[in-house]
């Protein structure tokens, strides 16, 4: 339905005059909505004037008077007020007028507001409070209402739905001259949220300097763990505000305070790549190989995200190459720079000393590593490095075994550098059996070439051409997006069918 036709009569809203004083348009709002919103007091009161329903809410349950204070038109506050419109009406979030004048002000509107009845506790559907609206300091003047507000009886310990008291809102939203105010009137600065956090936890996250300042001069807890084991100081670490770290162990917070996975704030920086935050926590004694619930220490953290300065940096510390993690595979903080592909990290763990040759569980090495992930780059650094290239793991498999899998190019780096082409593994298979049973064609005609032994047999007296893509058959008949065709031709002196050649196309 139409609501308005175009016209530039005067007191038209938006240049629309009014045809039907009660129709909508398609958010479910009147003339008298419109008008509210855009501040048009004589319009405002003509449709008034013509029968407008003072309380008739749009689609979203907002009255008229909900977009007068929202949009901060204080003169038509008044008016609307005299023709009749409640200050209690809620729109479907809960939301009433007080909530929004709250948090927008001005005071003067909230303390008519207040006159006509509102009501100072009301909670909006998140449990927030007028209190902890005005608390987020949406506006310079919001400590006045904060004070108008509790004057009138509002409850500075109210909590909403996440457990949050005003002091939560005011601490989160740096809102210093909010949180004197509350505390002022009393409001408790050790009130932890559901999920466990004081104030201090909110304003130490976004490095509210001003607002921690407050809260720790009148008395907050700087040691209060959170749901995850969490004090305020791993929240600062984790984000690098150094001003707050700074406050929090002048203040006497522990440095190495655990949470309940056993990470130090040290071990937060260092995964986020905060050097300038972990030369703080070192410096003021921090345990640099510090390890958590699953062994790790900040260096495999740093490691296994490449953070190579910070690696360098944490070296340089005292931090030990040579500390095991619990996990059974990446057991070494070169273990997880090889995993992931950091060379410069792999460099500065090899520069300090890092084994080069130190084996995980399975009896993987960094190289066997780097060849399982095709990393030309490492494996070349790695090599340079002293690493054993026969290395084999405890199913007697070379890094050359793994590479024959998935990458040509570093098969080509592994036996530039003197691989044993045809080495086997405890079940016999060379690297040229894997690259056959995996259907990777380039690596076995590369392994033929230079010198694979196409007629050794593994324990199950298998020839190479016997395993074709027997790994990924499985997977080819489930699968009905593609074929596979595998061809094995003759090629001149090698006598046999050595050169594999595949072919996908879609249906």
């Amino acid at each position: 339905m139409t609501v308005f036709q175009m016209t530039n009569a005067r007191g038209a809203i938006g240049g629309h005059t009014v045809m039907d004083i009660h129709a909508v348009d398609f958010n479910g709002k009147t003339a008298l909505h419109h008008a509210a919103e855009k501040g048009r007091r004589d319009t405002l009161v003509s449709v008034l004037e013509a029968g407008a329903k003072v309380h008739a809410p749009d689609k979203f349950g907002w009255t008229a008077l909900h977009w007068a204070v929202f949009k901060t038109r204080s003169a038509l506050v008044p008016l609307l007020l005299q023709k009749g419109a409640t200050p209690n009406t809620r729109d479907q979030d809960g939301w009433m007028p007080l909530h929004w004048a709250s948090l927008k002000g001005p005071k003067d509107v909230c303390e008519l507001l207040l006159e006509h009845g509102a009501e100072i506790s009301a909670q909006n559907r998140d449990g927030s409070t007028p209190l902890h609206l005005a608390a987020r300091g949406g506006y310079s003047a919001s400590h006045d209402v904060l004070e108008q507000l509790i004057g009138c009886g509002g409850e500075v310990h109210a909590i909403d739905e996440s457990g949050c008291t005003p002091l939560h809102h005011a601490a989160d939203d740096d809102n210093v001259a909010g949180c004197e105010v509350l505390i002022q009137y009393g409001a408790r600065v050790d009130v932890q949220t559901k999920d466990g956090k004081t104030p201090l936890h909110k304003a130490a996250r976004w490095g509210n300097l001003a607002v921690c300042e407050c809260l720790v001069l009148n008395g907050a807890p700087v040691d209060a763990v959170d749901q995850e084991g969490w004090t305020p100081l791993h929240r600062a670490a984790l984000t690098g505000e150094a001003a707050v770290v700074k406050l929090l162990l002048q203040a006497g917070a522990r440095v190495d305070a655990r949470d309940k996975n056993g990470a130090t704030p040290l071990h937060l920086a260092a995964g986020s790549g905060h050097a300038d935050m972990c030369e703080l926590l070192v410096e003021n004694g921090a345990q640099v190989d510090a390890q958590n619930e699953v062994g790790e220490t900040p260096l495999h953290l740093a490691s296994q995200r490449g953070r190579d300065g910070l690696v360098r940096k944490l070296l340089g510390w005292g931090a030990s190459t040579a500390v095991e993690a619990n996990d059974g595979f990446l057991l070494l903080a070169l273990h997880m720079a090889a995993w992931r592909g950091h060379r410069g990290v792999c460099a500065a763990l090899l520069e300090d000393g890092a084994a080069v040759d130190a084996s995980n569980k399975e009896g993987w090495t960094a190289l066997h590593m780097a060849a399982r992930m095709g990393d030309v780059a490492v494996c070349h650094l790695l090599i340079q490095s002293g690493a054993n290239i026969e290395a084999v793991d405890e199913n007697g498999r070379t890094p050359l075994h793994l590479s024959a899998i998935w990458s040509p190019a570093v098969c080509d780096v592994l036996l530039q550098n003197g691989a044993e082409v045809d080495a086997p593994d405890e079940s016999g298979n060379t690297p040229l059996h894997r690259a056959t049973e995996y259907g990777n064609a380039g690596v076995a005609r590369s392994l033929v070439e230079r010198g694979a032994n196409k007629l050794l047999v593994n324990k199950d007296g298998k020839l190479p051409r016997d395993v074709v893509g027997a790994s990924c058959a499985g997977q080819l008949k489930r699968s009905r997006s593609m074929n596979l065709t595998i061809t094995l031709t003759s090629q001149g002196s090698f006598g046999v069918r050595d050169v594999i050649q595949h072919r996908m196309s879609a249906p």
